[in-house]
């Protein structure tokens, strides 16, 4: 199966995902949304890997703000599958995490990069145009040792909406589900 391209559909802001696992190898992703709305967020994400890798991804829920609706695809995605090319994804094998997402929530920035390091254990957020907004802060131990995505959604969502991705969760009563192309 040859390299998929995604780029062509034109669909909502285009969601970036790279991770360099513990071994120094980096990965990334194209997250393509479809639907974002307050009870249902759907995607396409393709991984560049050997071979790519592409899914769709589908997350339920009910009350989803804005950016909420972009966290909880991005938190669906980085979620992986049986694919022994994500193993990446799984808990304690991230060395470094970014998510580039597109304006949310008003922000006069292009894009928001959150970034993550497990090596000194810190989140920083960016914005494209808005120097002067970038933060800072300590990432909690136990996501540290978590799932990347666990660890890209909690940290996105501290430093984008001051929530616990958690309490998100639990209020919106987020279920995913990834569904493979091809």
């Amino acid at each position: 199966m040859g390299e998929l391209h995604f780029e062509e559909i034109g669909l909502l802001g285009q969601m970036k995902i790279e991770v360099i696992d513990t071994e120094g190898f980096k990965f990334d992703a194209s997250v393509f949304p479809a639907v974002l709305s307050e009870c249902l967020v759907t995607g396409v994400i393709q991984w560049r890997c050997t071979p790519p890798i592409g899914s769709i991804v589908r997350v339920d829920g009910k009350g989803l703000n804005p950016g909420c609706q972009y966290l909880a695809l991005a938190w669906g995605a980085t979620l992986g599958t049986d694919a022994p090319e994500l193993v990446f994804l799984q808990a304690n094998r991230w060395a470094l995490a970014r998510l580039s997402l597109p304006k949310v929530l008003g922000r006069t920035s292009q894009m928001v990069h959150v970034t993550l390091s497990a090596l000194d254990a810190m989140a920083n957020i960016d914005f494209d145009n808005e120097p002067e907004q970038r933060r800072s802060q300590p990432i909690a131990p136990h996501l540290l040792s978590s799932t990347v995505g666990l660890a890209l959604s909690e940290m996105s969502s501290q430093l984008l909406l001051r929530l616990s991705w958690q309490a998100v969760l639990s209020a919106n009563e987020l279920k995913a589900e990834i569904f493979p192309l091809g």
